[in-house]
């Protein structure tokens, strides 16, 4: 995932949101996860977990896809994905999620 527009200051800092796994990953996580120092990939923004602030829009990203609903902190970016119908997505990049035990 990569951010199609910016934000110049990120939107918010810390709260709730969804992200988007792939099939393998979903069954064992509840917990906190955290990006440390990484070889930046994207000159633009720095590394972070990409999720939705919305639970519509990480269905629209990949409806097929588990998604988990997960508390974050350490918000690097915000801004905009274009997948759906090349509607663009509202997204936040953050270094640190919980992700929340499925039914929560």
């Amino acid at each position: 995932m990569c951010l199609a527009t910016v934000d110049e200051k990120p939107t918010v800092t810390e709260g709730e949101g969804w992200k988007v796994f792939s099939h393998s990953r979903d069954g064992h996580l509840t917990q906190w996860m955290s990006i440390e120092s990484r070889p930046q990939q994207a000159k633009r923004y720095p590394c972070g977990y990409h999720l939705f602030p919305t639970e519509r829009g990480a269905i629209a990203w990949a409806d097929s896809s588990p998604r988990r609903k997960v508390s974050f902190r350490g918000v690097v970016a915000t801004g905009t994905q274009s997948r759906y119908r090349g509607k663009p997505l509202r997204t936040i990049v953050a270094r640190e999620i919980y992700i929340h035990p499925k039914g929560m």
